[in-house]
């Protein structure tokens, strides 16, 4: 009575049975659960599980309802063995869809296609640094391998597996410490260059997984690849309208940011996911990544991404909790890897921005009505904007660090500083080039939250002169800052 259901549902997937309801399924998953839980039961779900697990319908079979369940199962029956023999065994070349000897290239590429999806899922489904002792002469080897398949073969058929070469080191990423991958980031970076530098020849998936990757870099790995970031964070419009053009570099993401989508053929298109693609801020002002895209029709669906990627990094480093990552979302996000279309919308509804995104400025807003907003991302956000003195330019510094995240109002209340559409263009948050200024103060800011400022070459309202000790803010709202 428990396998009927888990088999239905596979045969279903392959267009050779009825399948079960969703609910039925669950329920099935959540008494396998239990089974596993009680001690000396292991050979009664062994066995069924590592058939289940191995048939090449299993991930096509997931749904948003089953995905964690399946993980949680098919994560117990990994750790059965040592976490270098259960890598072994997916590697082997024996579960899923496997080609022969004298199968066709395009065989091939499906078949590693395949394994990877099945190792990202494995990584997914396991614990942070289970996987450590696989990673030499195995994974690692395997995903360099991958970023290689086909180079001299049929584009169609190497562009697949780099996509899914680059979802899986996207799990890698989160699921593994940076100081473990060290030997794969000369390669990552030197596969994201070689995409982006020919984006407009690369098909649309790929172009999206190299996003997603440096998104997920960005986000889980600030210090290690910030170094990096100038390579492919544009600057915001207002900075690069006020800089001289250099014809010697350009960030790898600026020509996706100027060949956006317009909302007419997104319409035509019948996207589904908000225009943009792009998640909502964290109500608690937790990191979390900026793309929510899980599929694309055309590569001008990633431009908001690339245009607002420096506002976003600005507005995480200014978050009270910008130092704590979302990893709930995150885990969310890499889960849609292993989906359908359909079942990855059902897993991001209420994530994603719907309205039309634009260039950033700096806004108040209360932590009782983000809270609000999340519960209903439709609602408007009531919020408090700044005057226009406080449209920041390329010169002017911003505050220091996450502790200017805060201010309060009138009534006492924390104001949580984010960022707004702004169709003025104008970007606030201290970005040039991707990179975040976290030492100075804004005096226009500090002003509209009843304050003077001291210090750091910002003229104070009693002409005195400026101070090279950091910037301190004065008034009965005044805060400090490093």
């Amino acid at each position: 009575p428990i396998l009927a259901p888990l088999d239905a549902s596979l045969a279903a997937a392959t267009g050779h049975g009825e399948a079960k309801g969703e609910r039925a399924v669950h329920a099935a998953l959540l008494v396998m659960l239990s089974v596993i839980c009680e001690p000396g039961t292991t050979h009664a779900w062994r066995k069924h599980v590592g058939r289940l697990f191995a048939s090449a319908a299993f991930l096509g079979s997931l749904t948003h309802r089953t995905l964690e369940p399946w993980a949680r199962v098919v994560n117990a029956w990994l750790c059965l063995e040592t976490p270098k023999a259960a890598m072994g065994t997916l590697l082997s070349g024996k579960m899923g869809y496997t080609a022969g000897l004298f199968a066709s290239r395009s065989a091939e590429g499906r078949a590693q296609e395949d394994l990877l999806r099945r190792i990202s899922f494995a990584l997914w489904a396991g614990e942070h640094n289970q996987y450590v002792g696989a990673l030499q002469g195995m994974l690692l080897d395997r995903l360099v391998a991958a970023f290689k398949f086909g180079l001299n073969g049929d584009a169609a058929v190497r562009h697949g597996v780099q996509v899914k070469a680059l979802q899986c080191a996207r799990v890698l990423a989160v699921r593994v410490a940076a100081e473990h991958l060290t030997a794969l980031w000369p390669v990552v970076m030197a596969e994201l260059q070689r995409v982006l530098l020919s984006a407009c020849d690369e098909p649309p998936q790929l172009l999206l997984a190299a996003c997603q990757l440096i998104d997920t870099l960005l986000t889980v790995l600030p210090d290690e690849f910030s170094s990096f970031g100038w390579m492919f964070v544009p600057p915001p419009p207002l900075i690069a309208a006020a800089s001289p053009p250099s014809s010697d570099f350009a960030a790898l993401l600026a020509p996706l940011a100027a060949q956006p989508i317009s909302l007419d053929d997104a319409r035509a298109a019948g996207l589904s996911h908000g225009f943009g693609g792009l998640l909502r801020p964290s109500a608690d002002g937790r990191r979390r990544p900026l793309l929510g895209l899980h599929s694309l029709v055309d590569k001008g669906e990633l431009a908001p991404f690339a245009a607002h990627l420096s506002a976003h990094l600005a507005r995480s480093a200014l978050q009270a909790r910008g130092s704590e990552l979302d990893s709930q979302l995150l885990d969310t996000l890499l889960g849609c890897h292993f989906l359908s279309g359909g079942e990855a919308d059902r897993q991001l509804d209420g994530y994603i921005e719907l309205t039309a995104p634009c260039t950033h400025s700096l806004r108040f807003q209360s932590p009782a009505t983000a809270a609000a907003q999340d519960a209903h991302p439709c609602t408007p956000l009531p919020s408090t904007p700044l005057t226009s003195a406080a449209q920041l330019t390329p010169s002017t510094p911003t505050g220091g660090g996450a502790r200017d995240a805060l201010q309060s109002d009138s009534r006492g209340t924390p104001r949580q500083l984010q960022l707004e559409p702004n169709h003025s263009g104008g970007v606030g948050g201290g970005v040039s080039g991707g990179i975040i200024d976290r030492k100075g103060a804004n005096a226009d800011l500090n002003r509209a939250a009843g304050g003077d400022v001291h210090g750091d070459g910002v003229s104070r309202g009693d002409g005195a002169a400026s101070s090279e000790d950091g910037a301190r803010v004065n008034g009965a709202q005044g805060i400090d800052s490093d």
